[in-house]
């Protein structure tokens, strides 16, 4: 199973969450994000969950050489029965804006405007999450990143009443961004198929593509919640240099990483569970 910068992105994105008792694995793969925070120590409790059967199979037997991962198959918030209360939420979910045309690989292909699966992940960490329940969610953003902040926003405010707090970390190259420049990158083995690409993501209005990472949690301040209502709560949005670069060359990433964290009012902790 490949394992890419986004997912080392969210790994040590988690990493700055430190402990939590219970987590929930949504888009699992191989299992690696569960697996990361039981060997660090800082999970009592991993529920990984998976939609490929290829991918399912694979992360039981990373569960069953490695550690006690819990794993089935998710196929929606609706269909979402572990009824416990998770610390932690994460989810590396497919991403990826894919024209009809094209047959792309289901553990990327996120539907035609991205956000098909990213959405549904949204609404099931605010099923989930505890009262001091965090997501991290890592991600292509496909259009505008205040936009989609602000569909993330409404999500969570249908489902639980409150207006979340979140901070989106976005790459901040313009140029790599550009939605002629990511078909571009999408067809480099097929360069026949760049205008399908891009005539497709400037129908769905997607002209710049960036990498992300999204951190979202509860807000049960109903104070808070007024003030949004009348514009006194933003969003964060952070522009960042090579999001998605892997250490040591993400120390902006992890400079971001903590002023989202704090904007959030999230405790960090570094004692095992």
């Amino acid at each position: 199973m490949y394992v890419g910068p986004d997912s080392m992105c969210l790994l040590d994105a988690a990493s700055a969450l430190g402990a939590r008792k219970n987590v929930l694995d949504l888009c699992a793969g191989s299992g690696i994000q569960g697996l990361a925070r039981l060997a660090q120590g800082n999970a009592r409790r991993v529920v990984a969950v998976e939609r490929e059967s290829r991918a399912v199979r694979l992360a039981q037997l990373n569960a069953e050489l490695n550690s006690d991962i819990l794993c089935g198959h998710y196929a929606g918030a609706n269909d979402y029965q572990d009824h416990t209360s998770f610390d932690l939420i994460l989810a590396n979910p497919p991403f990826v804006a894919v024209p009809k045309e094209i047959c792309y690989e289901s553990f990327a292909a996120g539907g035609a405007d991205g956000e098909r699966v990213v959405l549904d992940c949204i609404m099931t960490a605010a099923l989930a999450a505890s009262i001091d329940g965090v997501l991290a969610l890592v991600l292509e953003v496909n259009g505008d990143p205040l936009a989609f902040a602000e569909r993330a926003t409404t999500i969570w405010r249908d489902i639980t009443g409150f207006r979340p707090r979140l901070a989106l970390l976005v790459d901040d190259d313009d140029k790599r961004a550009d939605a002629a420049n990511v078909a571009t990158r999408r067809t480099t083995n097929n360069p026949n198929l760049k205008d399908v690409w891009l005539n497709h993501l400037l129908k769905q209005n997607i002209r710049t593509v960036r990498n992300g990472l999204l951190f979202m949690c509860s807000n049960h301040s109903p104070f808070d919640d007024v003030a949004a209502s009348v514009g006194g709560t933003e969003n964060l949005i952070l522009y960042v240099p090579r999001l998605w670069a892997p250490p040591p060359r993400n120390s902006e990433t992890r400079r971001a990483v903590a002023q989202a964290l704090t904007y959030l009012g999230i405790q960090t902790s570094t004692t095992a569970v």
